[in-house]
């Protein structure tokens, strides 16, 4: 387990201040949970319940029997968000399922209940959850306003757009929960926004700065406000490919800059960015794209990368892998780096979107 210290931090967090607020990273340690889930929807048969984590992981199953639901939720952690999602088969409708995001503290009683009030074209009813105070209802504002929009069809008139994402949205309403800071994990632009986060954050009670979203946003501001200005790839992302040839940074001394793609094959984000990227890329001669893997069994990484035929694709080796999590803070993939040939950053954190415009203005 990586372990880090954060010092305490003062109230101003003008951008000069930043570098001192988040002088050094912060430590998070899970506090294990159990809450209780009680529920009754009648007229949908036997529902089904699956509990997954913030990061939408399978955690466990449960069943309400004829909609009749009392059980308690074990081995969880306090204070964080999870996510259920219910299906069932109603007796007028038929089937139908709706997910909800859920905010657990340790002992609560969190009751799933039939809002018939809602008036939803071909849905008698949506469950909504009874308990989880301020946070809760946060986040099931939320989470109604992404999933009740209407989603039209794209230009080609067969294929349906995308959700809008109304995250930001909601971080705007400074509101210093934890919930969001959850929303600002899912983000990409934290540069962007951080004197406006960094606010928030220092204006937020103690419980919200050491939860797990508050700490992750600490850390992440540490890692914006003290970003190495270098790879020295003798130190770090020191790596071999799928023939067991090390990465070599003078292969690629031709290349003006290079994109450093950051994945693995455990994280299915990572993996659904790998073509899209590599597309991006392929527009801008004066750029080369390499893959790092953080997998630690070639048996997880190498099929994949050979199935994909991925190019310029190594894994880290081990022994440098945790000093590139920590020089890097790598806590969530797929992270773009662009530098220059010698290893000088350019860009230290970027999304598909800005990466495109990024090479376009370089």
């Amino acid at each position: 387990m990586i372990v880090f210290f954060l010092a305490s931090c003062g109230q101003d967090a003008g951008s000069d201040g930043l570098s001192a607020h988040f002088s050094t990273l912060k430590p998070y340690q899970p506090e294990q949970a159990s809450f209780r889930l009680v529920g009754q929807m009648p007229g949908n048969g036997d529902v089904s319940i699956i509990l997954s984590n913030d990061k939408k992981d399978y955690i466990q199953s449960i069943m309400a029997l004829s909609g009749s639901l009392d059980v308690v939720v074990e081995e969880v952690n306090d204070n964080e968000i999870y996510f259920l999602t219910i299906s069932g088969m109603n007796e007028n409708t038929g089937y139908w399922t709706q997910q909800i995001p859920l905010f657990v503290t340790d002992g609560a009683e969190i009751e799933l209940i039939l809002d018939t009030e809602l008036d939803i074209p071909g849905d008698p009813h949506q469950i909504r959850v009874v308990g989880g105070g301020e946070e809760q209802q946060f986040l099931e504002d939320w989470n109604s306003k992404i999933y009740s929009q209407v989603i039209p069809l794209n230009e080609d008139g067969k294929s349906f757009a995308e959700y809008k994402n109304f995250s930001q949205e909601f971080i705007d309403k400074g509101r210093a929960l934890m919930s969001t800071f959850y929303l600002i994990s899912l983000q990409r632009n934290y540069s962007d926004h951080l004197e406006a986060y960094s606010d928030l954050y220092l204006q937020s009670a103690p419980d919200v700065q050491n939860s797990k979203y508050g700490v992750d946003f600490a850390n992440h501001a540490h890692r914006i406000t003290h970003a190495p200005n270098k790879i020295d790839f003798s130190k770090i992302l020191t790596a071999r490919n799928t023939r067991l040839l090390p990465f070599e940074p003078e292969a690629f001394a031709e290349k003006e800059y290079l994109v450093l793609y950051i994945w693995a094959s455990w994280e299915p984000k990572a993996v659904a960015q790998l073509e899209e990227v590599a597309s991006v890329v392929s527009d801008h001669g004066n750029a080369a794209l390499l893959h790092f893997s953080l997998d630690t069994r070639m048996s997880d990484w190498k099929p994949l990368s050979d199935q994909m035929g991925i190019e310029n694709s190594y894994m880290v080796r081990a022994e440098t892998r945790q000093a590139s999590i920590d020089q890097l803070y790598l806590t969530t993939l797929p992270r773009i780096i662009v530098v220059r040939s010698n290893g000088e950053i350019v860009k230290h954190e970027l999304s598909i979107e800005q990466l495109s415009e990024v090479l376009t203005d370089l």
